[in-house]
């Protein structure tokens, strides 16, 4: 009897092992992903933020707006604080991506270039260029492309995210992308379509 008692218990175990494996769920934290690739594309594109308007200097009954301003802006400020994604890495990847960015976008202002679904640049019409510009060109959506995958497994890493999400922040980033690009850009749509923004 205490045979087969082990031999349930051991039977027990091992199924409820199985069943805990089966059920593991894999985070994502789509808002702090989504907040990062706002906050690194923004800086990396240069969005500039829109600036509240200033109170006048002497008005006394302006000090009431200012005051109720500061109360806003405050807990905003360290609620943005919380999500923030940086390290030395991520810093050193936004200074790389903002210089090639500059170098990119005449392409992407005639419709070489066009940012893709998948959060990756994607040169479109090669045989619009020189053979010396295709080649240049080619070498810099590669090098922007291996800093961008770079980004995103910083990205993964800093906000401790399964490596095999890096697809997905890919994806969010992608979002970002598109939105910052300039009017006349090349975006893909998730079907694989090409559209100007």
């Amino acid at each position: 009897m205490k045979g087969s008692f082990m031999g349930k218990l051991a039977v027990g175990f091992l199924v409820l092992f199985l069943v805990s494996c089966v059920t593991i769920n894999i985070y994502f934290p789509a808002e702090e992903v989504r907040k990062a690739a706002e906050d690194i594309v923004g800086d990396i594109r240069k969005e500039p933020a829109e600036q509240p308007p200033a109170a006048p200097s002497g008005d006394k009954q302006g000090m009431v707006p200012r005051i109720i301003r500061f109360c806003l802006v405050v807990p905003n400020a360290f609620a943005a604080q919380e999500v923030q994604v940086s390290n030395a890495a991520i810093r050193e990847l936004k200074s790389r991506l903002a210089r090639s960015d500059a170098q990119l976008a005449p392409y992407f202002a005639n419709g070489v270039l066009g940012e893709g679904a998948d959060g990756y640049v994607v040169l479109l019409h090669p045989e619009t260029l020189s053979i010396k510009d295709r080649a240049r060109v080619t070498r810099l959506v590669q090098s922007v492309n291996a800093d961008r995958k770079a980004l995103y497994a910083e990205v993964a890493r800093a906000l401790q995210v399964d490596p095999g999400q890096i697809p997905r922040i890919a994806r969010v980033f992608a979002e970002e992308w598109q939105k910052t690009a300039r009017p006349g850009w090349m975006i893909q749509r998730p079907d694989g379509s090409w559209q100007k923004k």
